[in-house]
């Protein structure tokens, strides 16, 4: 990771972030939340690999160094109970925008917040709020992504070869500039109803059949369903077999793809 060159981005960007670049991190999203709680904001952790990366429900994510974008973004929103589901579906919103804007490559969104291309993940975000959330107060928020470059090797925490965007390492300063801008600009606020219309542009999982799995630890199948649409605080509707239909805000989705 260059970080002159990923300096110069933010500041083509005009994303006014703290930057820290390392080596290595056991994890940005922890560094990031040991900056909260430093009394920094609006700040950006990049690491050229991460020994402990961490994706939803504690899984690892594969950090293989040089081979991926893998950087946390420290900032505070305004936030409700109500709304705070969006927040994934935005951060979502914005590394779609970031990764196509920037590569051209026209990937896609698995419910919640994973990065598809050609039907396997290529990357993952992570949302934390490092505080109490009520409405109408600024709540640190902490959204780690990691987006695959280049292809490697490693394998996932469910043992499937991860994809990858398949670009040269030298256009993740842009990479990470560009996705940084559009996660900044959501502390100017945002519009529900436009986060998931664009969300739903770009959602593999509605329209398909798709398996339920409420314990997603144990990876037990509960029951199949149809993904028909994205409730307005973000949640998943499906339809049961049986014809119910039911919001999911938790859990695990499968489609038949690499997870």
């Amino acid at each position: 990771m260059d970080e002159h060159r990923l300096k110069r981005c933010l500041r083509d960007e005009g994303a006014q972030v703290m930057l820290e670049c390392h080596e290595s991190l056991d994890s940005t999203n922890i560094r990031a939340a040991e900056l909260c709680k430093e009394g920094r904001t609006d700040a950006l952790v990049v690491s050229e690999e991460q020994i402990k990366g961490r994706g939803r429900r504690g899984r690892s994510f594969c950090s293989p160094k040089a081979c991926g974008a893998y950087f946390s973004i420290l900032l505070k929103l305004r936030l409700s109970r109500e709304d705070f589901g969006l927040i994934s579906l935005a951060a979502a919103n914005a590394v779609h925008s970031g990764i196509t804007s920037v590569t051209g490559i026209d990937v896609e969104i698995k419910w919640i917040n994973d990065i598809f291309l050609k039907k396997r993940k290529v990357g993952g975000i992570m949302v934390e709020a490092l505080g109490e959330i009520s409405s109408g107060k600024e709540v640190p928020v902490v959204i780690g992504i990691g987006i695959n470059c280049a292809e490697s090797k490693e394998v996932n925490s469910l043992g499937v070869e991860a994809g990858a965007l398949g670009i040269a390492t030298d256009m993740r300063e842009a990479l990470i500039a560009g996705i940084t801008k559009n996660i900044m600009d959501l502390k100017n606020g945002y519009n529900g109803e436009d986060v998931i219309a664009r969300y739903k542009e770009h959602c593999m999982t509605l329209g398909s059949n798709i398996t339920v799995y409420e314990d997603a630890e144990k990876r037990i199948p509960t029951y199949n369903a149809k993904a028909i649409d994205i409730a307005d605080t973000g949640e998943l509707v499906v339809q049961t077999e049986m014809g119910e239909l039911k919001l999911l805000n938790s859990g695990e989705v499968s489609i038949g793809l690499s997870l």
